[in-house]
């Protein structure tokens, strides 16, 4: 029979589950490796992401029978070191400090992460008890190959500029809108006397995806698909669609950032809750 405690972190509860073994992608490196960040950089962000906003992160002992809730209190990048919430019990956290490795796993902007140290060791940080242990050489952040695609509010659009090089003129640059973006591609408008210019397969390096309110990326996109639009009051024009290549997962946080803010904006007014 599994068994099961209750207690509490920062007023919420904690579990400490008994539980049976648990497989873990991190385990299956090789089938999962295109998801892996070694990047120290990657690394440091994703974890200040968890630090500032104060996820809860699920914390399995060994291979999985026990587990407990807890928090990212502080990472700091000098020493190498991260600071979590520890249990409340003197048995959990008796537990965590003998455990050989410790698996954790949480969502940032719905995309799960995952990541393992060895050992940890009983601190306190901001004159608090807290559990201390080395910022890991890797992380898998587990993205789904399916994505949300967001059309951009009305009146904030999204820039993409893209240097084409004519088939019968030089290389001239374009501002683009997005008429929709995910986190594995975008979607422009561009006009009808570009069609010669784009087809499917080019690759377009260094392109401008400026994201307002968020940042201004440079991007490599390739061309999938494209299609003429028609419209009964004004020009025809294309929809390319692209996908994003060989961009670092840290810049398609920030696309994926910018996605789920303008979604909970949205769900926001739609409920009421804002204006």
């Amino acid at each position: 029979m599994t068994g099961f405690r209750s207690t509490v972190i920062n007023g919420m509860p904690s579990s400490f589950n008994e539980q049976t073994p648990r497989e873990f992608e991190i385990d299956r490196f090789d089938e999962y490796a295109q998801y892996a960040l070694d990047q120290p950089q990657e690394i440091h962000h994703y974890l200040g992401q968890l630090a500032r906003h104060g996820e809860l992160i699920s914390a399995y002992l060994d291979d999985g029978r026990q587990s407990f809730l807890t928090t990212l209190l502080a990472i700091d990048t000098e020493r190498g070191e991260l600071f979590f919430d520890p249990p409340q019990s003197p048995e959990q956290s008796i537990a965590a400090l003998q455990a050989r490795q410790i698996t954790f796993i949480v969502r940032i902007d719905r995309v799960k992460v995952q990541f393992r140290l060895n050992t940890l060791q009983a601190t306190s940080h901001d004159q608090r008890p807290a559990l201390k242990a080395a910022i890991p050489s890797m992380l898998l952040r587990l993205q789904r190959r399916e994505h949300f695609r967001l059309e951009p509010p009305g009146g904030i659009p999204i820039r993409c500029s893209i240097a084409i090089a004519g088939k019968n003129s030089g290389t001239n640059s374009h501002d683009l809108p997005a008429l929709d973006i995910s986190g594995g591609g975008i979607s422009l408008e561009a006009p009808i006397d570009l069609l010669d210019d784009l087809e499917p397969g080019s690759i377009f390096k260094d392109c401008r995806l400026e994201i307002p309110e968020e940042c201004v990326l440079q991007i490599n996109l390739q061309v999938r698909k494209v299609v003429e639009i028609s419209s009964p009051e004004g020009p025809h024009t294309l929809r390319i669609g692209c996908s994003f290549v060989g961009v670092p997962a840290m810049r398609l946080g920030m696309i994926e950032r910018y996605i789920t803010r303008i979604e909970r904006e949205r769900t926001a007014r739609n409920s009421g809750l804002v204006d």
